[in-house]
């Protein structure tokens, strides 16, 4: 959705005109810190990192079982699998990755999507999103124990 003013800092409907929305610069931290980098060392310099459609880096989270839960700033374009495992060290020893929930509003990725871009476009080619970038890993302990809770309701 597009940013817009709402609530207590927008400017006071006067009825005299038919209300409307009062854009923003911008919707979350993480783009003021790309425009400083930008506006710093140029465009190109930006476009280094990443993929053609999706440049520059973004904040990844990884959390749920890995070995070492975290958030880090990664070009675009890095794959989900260097992300999970070179970066967050995988699931524990002796344990299988099942699936990977990215954010909110993705569908879940299976272990045969782990290659898939971290991109908005390649994840949508997917079948999912990237959304603000925070992955929680199941291992095949714990969706094994997420089938029982699921047939025993």
């Amino acid at each position: 959705l597009p940013p817009y003013i709402h609530g207590l800092f927008a400017p006071p409907y006067d009825g005299r005109q038919p209300e409307r929305h009062h854009p923003t610069v911008v919707n979350n931290i993480e783009t003021l810190a790309h425009v400083t980098r930008i506006v710093g060392n140029g465009a190109e310099q930006f476009r280094r990192f990443g993929t053609a459609n999706t440049p520059g880096t973004m904040l990844f989270t990884v959390s749920g079982d890995v070995q070492h839960s975290l958030v880090t700033e990664r070009p675009l374009g890095t794959t989900l699998r260097e992300l999970i495992f070179e970066v967050a060290g995988g699931p524990p020893p002796g344990r299988e990755l099942k699936a990977v929930m990215p954010g909110l509003a993705g569908a879940v990725m299976t272990a045969d999507r782990l290659d898939t871009p971290l991109s908005f476009e390649a994840m949508h080619q997917a079948g999912s999103a990237l959304g603000s970038g925070g992955f929680v890993v199941y291992d095949d302990v714990t969706s094994d124990e997420l089938e029982i809770l699921g047939s025993s309701s």
